[in-house]
This record gives structure tokens, sequence and C-alpha cells, in this order.
């Protein structure tokens, strides 16, 4: 098991949370992670682990900092 920090922004902690310490099963990756906090990728517009863009297939290591985002849309 590892943890990793993960924090949503905009829209995806609405409901959800903001900052949180997840566990996950290893081999863990970005996409488990999603689907362990009930998101799916057409939910994320972005994607960082430890302050670099990253993408759904990326290794997550324990103490990993996550941080998601969707897509800004404005009117």
């Amino acid at each position: 098991m590892i943890k990793v920090d993960v924090r949503l922004l905009a829209s995806l902690e609405i409901g959800r949370f903001n900052n949180r310490l997840i566990q996950l099963e290893e081999p863990a990756t970005i996409h488990s992670l999603l689907d362990t906090i009930e998101l799916t990728p057409w939910h994320i517009g972005a994607v960082s682990v430890n302050s670099k863009a990253s993408n759904f297939e990326h290794p997550l290591d324990d103490g990993d900092r996550v941080t998601l985002m969707s897509d800004i849309v404005g009117g």
C-alpha cells in the first residue's frame, strides 16, 4: 500500500474534498487513483504529480503529491 496526497481543484472538489491522503494498492497509477476516488478521465482537465504535468498512466509512489483540475469553462 502507498499513500498519496491528493488535491482537487476547481469544480472537482464540489461535494468531494479539497485535499486528502489516499491509500492505494500497488502498482498505482493516476488511473487507479481516479477509480478509487470515483472520478473518470472525462472529469479531468489537467494532472500534476509533484508539481510536474502528468498523464493517467503515470506510476505513483508513496508520498507523491497529486493535483487534479477540471477543465475551466466560462460563459
